[in-house]
């Protein structure tokens, strides 16, 4: 897949930087393919966060990661939040 200059500047800033990046883009511009890539270089514990449960369940399918999944969680922001109390 061909990456766009601002899909590699994403990469390019993920893997060179401690920095927190905010991707805004229109919707169908591969702002989830982009972080789907990332989640691969991601080490350790990841929580990758949606915003309502159909999404979550897109991701799991797209991604191979289930709900049991140790490694990287993906949830509602409510979810987490639930099962935080």
């Amino acid at each position: 897949m061909v990456k766009s200059k601002y899909q590699l500047k994403i990469h390019e800033v993920f893997t060179n930087t401690m920095m927190n990046i905010l991707v805004s883009a229109v919707a169908g511009s591969g702002k989830s393919t982009t972080l789907i890539q990332l989640l691969e270089l991601c080490r350790g514990t990841v929580i990758f966060m949606a915003f309502n449960k159909s999404i979550v369940e897109e991701l799991q399918q797209k991604t191979g990661y289930d709900k049991d999944s140790v490694r990287v969680q993906i949830c509602t922001f409510h979810s987490l939040g639930m099962r935080s109390l």
